[in-house]
C-alpha cells in the first residue's frame, strides 16, 4: 500500500513542476525618464507579443512567459526607440526591474510626422513651440500619431490621461478640460483655456473648436492652466472647387416673425489652397409670412481660428424684393441691404452641414432683421 502512495505522489509532485514550468512567467518592470530624469508617460512598451503603456509617472509593469532572455523595445512619437536585452540573473527569476531607462529626445521633423509619408502634420512654428514646451518640461503632450492610436472620439477625453486632468461642464451645454490645482487638498480647479494655432481663442470649450482628425499636436499645460491645439497644414487637395447646397431659414425683426424660406447657395474658395476665406452666393424664396419675396446675397466668410476650426463670419451685401401697400394700391420694389453673419459647419465626408445667423441691416434698427438658417452643402471635385 506504501509503495503505491509514494509512487502515487511522485507522479502527482512531477506533473505539477512540469505545469508550473510550463506556464512559469516573468514580471519586468522600471520607469522611462527623458535625459533631464523628467518622467515620460505614454511610451509603449512591448516584449514577448505583450505591450503596456506606461503611466504619467512613467512607470510600467509587463508580465510575460518565462524565457532564457528576451528583447524589449520603448517607443513613442518625439524619442528616439530602444531595444534592451534582458537576461534574468538567475533560471528561477519571476521578476525583473530593470530602473529607469533613459530615453534621448528625437527632434520633430516634418519629413518623420507626415501622413502616409507625403503631407506634413504640423507645420514648421507648430514644431518649434512643441520642442520648446518638451525642453521646458511640466506639459503633456499628444501627437497625431498618438490621437490616432488613442482615437478620442472628443478632444477632451484626452484630459484624463494627464495628470490632474479631467472634464467639465462649462454651464451652456459645452465641456471643458480642468486641471487640479497642485496644492488643492479640497478638489478645486482651473478652467483650461484653449490656444489654436497660436490664437487665445478667448474660450474654454476644446471640443466645439475642433474635431480630433484635424489636430497634428496638442499640448496639455496643467501649470499653466491652458490647452494649445496645432492643426494639420492645410492643402490644397483638402478644398473642393466648388460647394453647392441647399438651406431653409426663418426671419424675425422687431415686429416678431415676418417669414420663413428656402433657398440655395454656391461657394467657393478665393484663393485655393488657403482655405478659410470663401465666397458664398446664395438666393432664398419666400415660403410663408410676409417678408420679402426673395433675397439674393453674396458674403465674404472666413474662419478666424483656422481651417480646423467650425466657427465661421462674414459679412456681405445683396437685394432684396419686397412688395408693399400704399392707398390701397400694391406695388414691388428692389432694396440693397448688407449682411453680419456666423455660424458653425462640419465636414462629414463630401458633405457639410451648417447653422447660421444672418443680421440684415445691423446699423440701421429700424429696418434690422434676424434670419437663422439650417443648411447642407455638397463639396464637388478637389
Amino acid at each position: 500500500m506504501i509503495p503505491r502512495v509514494l509512487t502515487a505522489l511522485i507522479i502527482l509532485t512531477g506533473l505539477t513542476l512540469t505545469a508550473a514550468t510550463a506556464t512559469a512567467q516573468t514580471r519586468i518592470a522600471g520607469r522611462t525618464v527623458d535625459s533631464t530624469g523628467t518622467p515620460v508617460f505614454l511610451i509603449m512598451v512591448s516584449c514577448g507579443g505583450e505591450s503596456v503603456l506606461t503611466d504619467s509617472e512613467g512607470r510600467f509593469e509587463l508580465v510575460v512567459r518565462s524565457p532564457d532572455d528576451t528583447i524589449v523595445s520603448f517607443r513613442r512619437a518625439g524619442f528616439h526607440p530602444i531595444e534592451m536585452l534582458v537576461v534574468p540573473a538567475t533560471p528561477d527569476s519571476s521578476a525583473i526591474d530593470l530602473g529607469e531607462i533613459r530615453l534621448l529626445a528625437a527632434p520633430f521633423a516634418l519629413e518623420e510626422i507626415s501622413v502616409e509619408g507625403e503631407r506634413p502634420v504640423l507645420t514648421e512654428r507648430a514644431v518649434r513651440d512643441i520642442e520648446t514646451t518638451r525642453r521646458l518640461g511640466g506639459s503633456y503632450i499628444f501627437t497625431a500619431e498618438d490621437i490616432e492610436r488613442i482615437r478620442p472620439t472628443h478632444l477632451s477625453q484626452l484630459a484624463y490621461r494627464v495628470p490632474r486632468g479631467s472634464r467639465g461642464d462649462d454651464g451652456y451645454g459645452g465641456t471643458v478640460v480642468r486641471f487640479q490645482n497642485r496644492n488643492s487638498l479640497h478638489g478645486s480647479y482651473c478652467t483650461a483655456r484653449v490656444v489654436l494655432d497660436g490664437w487665445n481663442t478667448g474660450s474654454a470649450d476644446l471640443d466645439f473648436l475642433v474635431s480630433p482628425d484635424r489636430v497634428g499636436g496638442i499640448i496639455f499645460s496643467p501649470n499653466g492652466c491652458s490647452v494649445s491645439v496645432w492643426t494639420k497644414p492645410f492643402s490644397p487637395e483638402d478644398e473642393s472647387p466648388f460647394e453647392f447646397g441647399g438651406h431653409i431659414g426663418s426671419r424675425v425683426s422687431n415686429g416678431g416673425f415676418v417669414g420663413s424660406y428656402l433657398g440655395m447657395h454656391l461657394v467657393t474658395p478665393v484663393l485655393r489652397g488657403y482655405g478659410t476665406l470663401r465666397v458664398r452666393m446664395g438666393f432664398s424664396a419666400r415660403v410663408g409670412g410676409t417678408a420679402e419675396k426673395w433675397r439674393a446675397n453674396g458674403n465674404l466668410t472666413l474662419r478666424p481660428f483656422g481651417h480646423g476650426s467650425p466657427l465661421y463670419a462674414g459679412m456681405g451685401a445683396g437685394l432684396s424684393k419686397a412688395g408693399t401697400t400704399y392707398n390701397t394700391a400694391s406695388r414691388e420694389s428692389v432694396s440693397a441691404h448688407h449682411t453680419v453673419i456666423s455660424g458653425l459647419s462640419f465636414d462629414l465626408f463630401r458633405f457639410r452641414p451648417f447653422i447660421e445667423l444672418q443680421v440684415f441691416d445691423p446699423l440701421q434698427p429700424s429696418r434690422t432683421a434676424v434670419t437663422s438658417l439650417l443648411g447642407v452643402g455638397f463639396r464637388v471635385g478637389g
